[in-house]
């Protein structure tokens, strides 16, 4: 998860030296792992303006019938616990600052060749996505998702910024293909 401070913060408080992001690993099985990965961005700045959920699984290339059920499990955790989880904080603490954006940003790689373990959470997480967006952008908080293919990874960081600056403040529950 990347979390970026408020426009306005860090100009009166002495803060604008500090790097205006934070980069918090976390481990997707645990709830209490998410919210400390809120604390972090909020101890590090008052409030949390943006916050980038980065999609990337493990990608098993196994069958159905050739993956393990511990691989299972894991991708389940993951991908599908670990957002709810994160999300759940992130609009947790969006809501008493009554505004915020939030955007998972995914890249599949064109060989990816998801699995249909791969693929079922991938299409879980961006179901639960488009299904939120609409409730919470009522609440002043933007929920967009980003998607690339492309072999062009700084060419897709460019756009994320991109994006996210020029649109994802204005707008909730759309899908930005790169």
């Amino acid at each position: 998860m990347i979390a970026a401070p408020a426009h306005s913060q860090g100009k009166s408080d002495g803060s604008a030296k500090k790097k205006p992001i934070v980069v918090a690993p976390w481990n997707k099985k645990s709830p209490i792992s998410a919210k400390n990965v809120v604390l972090q961005g909020t101890g590090r700045f008052k409030r949390i303006d943006a916050a980038l959920i980065l999609l990337s699984p493990d990608m098993a290339r196994a069958s159905l019938t050739e993956t393990r059920y511990i691989d299972i499990e894991n991708a389940i955790d993951s991908w599908i616990k670990g957002c709810i989880f994160l999300t759940r904080e992130l609009l947790s603490h969006f809501a008493q600052e009554e505004s915020g954006v939030i955007c998972l940003v995914q890249h599949e790689a064109e060989d990816s060749g998801l699995n249909a373990i791969n693929a079922l959470c991938a299409e879980t997480v961006t179901a639960f996505v488009d299904r939120i967006a609409p409730e919470w952008k009522n609440r002043g908080v933007m929920i967009n998702r980003l998607y690339s293919k492309s072999p062009d990874v700084k060419s897709y960081a460019d756009f994320v910024v991109a994006t996210v600056t020029e649109k994802c403040y204005k707008t909730s529950g759309k899908l930005f293909r790169f």
